[in-house]
């Protein structure tokens, strides 16, 4: 094969792969790796952080039959704060507490094959904080 069209080919299939990877369509759906559970494709939910008082906070409402699986998240506290991530108002601690510190922050940048936690079956996900401050941020997950 001459080198031009070598060369050709491999930036239409350059072009037709970066397209794929840009598509709206695609952008919201989670393909599962091998050896995951299936059922997927999963759609990609988000939620923001916005806790303020002291003790639970529920970040994101629970689902009949579903758990809240978080695949990444970030927040920050304007104090210095103790906050722990647990499964329902008074349910069992998923993550933390994780202690930090003034204009702090904690980050997990996961996916399906490394979720930073989950919630039980049907259950809220709360954030319950040892001090009322300004606790924000984001996190990135799926229910299933």
């Amino acid at each position: 094969m001459p080198a031009q069209v070598h060369r050709n080919v491999i930036t239409r299939l350059c072009l037709i792969l970066l397209l794929a990877l840009i598509s709206p369509a695609r952008a919201q759906l989670v393909v599962p790796a091998a050896g995951q559970q299936q059922g997927g494709p999963w759609l990609l939910k988000y939620a923001r952080i916005n806790a303020t008082a002291s003790g639970e906070t529920t970040v994101v409402t629970g689902v009949a039959g579903k758990r809240i699986i978080v695949l990444g998240y970030l927040f920050s506290s304007l104090l210095g704060v103790s906050v722990a991530v647990k499964s329902n108002p008074g349910g069992t601690t998923l993550a933390g507490a994780f202690d930090l510190p003034a204009n702090g922050d904690k980050s997990y940048s996961g996916g399906l094959n490394a979720p930073a936690f989950q919630t039980e079956v049907g259950q809220a996900l709360v954030f319950d904080l040892g001090l009322a401050t300004s606790v924000r941020g984001h996190l990135t997950y799926i229910e299933f």
